[in-house]
């Protein structure tokens, strides 16, 4: 009698399955290396906060339904690390490097040693140069946004 009735959690699975079966973390990272210009080493302090924001919230809100918490904490820790990259590529010289890392509270002698290394943007980013002093908790109080604290409060709601 009722063919077509689907239930709330038939729908909340479909969803979700077709998010999986589409939409993959390579997607996402995809449209937000073209949203951040990846050419441009200061193209994240250039570009709004606020748009940086709208766009993770709109993508958020598009798929609401879906149950996707695990896939929310592993794009949250690309973002992170994309973050740093953006910023130690913006301290191109060895010396800004340097004084920034103190600025971090690196100690001298450490700074000097990290500041010099001829590992790549990327690797760096993961490193413990970066993850022990641009932690998430400074990017947060610099403005930019965390996926991960938008989704909970999408979700709250």
């Amino acid at each position: 009698m009722f063919k077509n009735y689907v239930s709330k959690a038939a729908r909340l699975v479909k969803v979700a399955a077709t998010f999986i079966g589409r939409v993959n973390i390579f997607y996402l990272c995809f449209w937000w290396s073209l949203l951040v210009r990846v050419g441009s080493p200061f193209c994240m302090f250039c570009m709004s906060k606020l748009h940086l924001t709208r766009y993770i919230q709109g993508w958020l809100t598009y798929y609401r339904y879906a149950d996707m918490k695990t896939f929310i904490i592993s794009a949250n820790k690309w973002y992170n690390r994309r973050l740093r990259m953006y910023i130690w590529k913006s301290w191109k010289q060895v010396r800004t490097r340097f004084a920034n890392l103190q600025r971090c509270g690196v100690p001298k002698w450490q700074a000097w040693k990290w500041a010099n290394t001829r590992k790549g943007y990327w690797r760096v980013a993961q490193s413990v140069i970066l993850t022990s002093t641009i932690t998430s908790e400074r990017l947060l109080s610099a403005g930019y946004p965390s996926i991960l604290n938008l989704y909970i409060k999408l979700h709250r709601s």
